[in-house]
């Protein structure tokens, strides 16, 4: 019979230790401590359980929800030819919903410097949202040969490339 009770105590204690767990995990407490005392009357006993439970306060805060978030960056290359060997026409547009600024472009990976071109209008170039910009590259001669394919990329001050295509005629 002595199991019996001891086997029903148990499973109260471990109720109260679970039930005390959840609260203290509602209520954001740090820990508490349950005494139970069970009186057994067949025998007389007496037993006292000491359980400490420790919880952990969760606190999520969301900020800011509607800024930066849902904010973001894209240029579009809406077209790029080549006028010439030394020449390169692109048409830039930014179709994201945050201003953008062009800050380098690159010439078949290198930077236009690198390769004896320049830029007009000057970089940096900002856009804004919704804003469109043609840009000419203009290459020292003798240019680009016929032909050939180079690969343009603007480079954004928020590290995005944007590449392109371009075939010389």
């Amino acid at each position: 019979m002595s199991r019996l009770v001891y086997g029903v105590m148990g499973v109260l204690v471990v109720a109260v230790v679970v039930l005390t767990g959840l609260v203290g995990y509602l209520y954001g407490q740090g820990s508490q401590t349950v005494t139970v005392t069970t009186t057994v009357t067949a025998t007389q006993l007496t037993q006292t359980t000491t359980v400490t439970t420790t919880t952990q306060t969760r606190i999520i805060t969301v900020t800011n929800t509607s800024g930066d978030f849902s904010r973001f960056e894209k240029l579009e290359i809406t077209s790029a030819y080549a006028d010439s060997s030394t020449s390169i026409t692109l048409n830039v547009k930014n179709t994201g919903s945050q201003d953008a600024t062009i800050t380098d472009i690159f010439v078949n990976g290198k930077p236009l410097s690198a390769v004896g071109g320049t830029a007009s209008p000057t970089l940096p170039i900002s856009l804004q949202s919704g804003a469109s910009a043609t840009i000419t590259l203009t290459f020292e001669e003798p240019g680009f040969t016929s032909g050939v394919t180079v690969d343009v990329k603007v480079h954004t001050a928020s590290g995005t490339d944007y590449p392109k295509a371009v075939v010389i005629p």
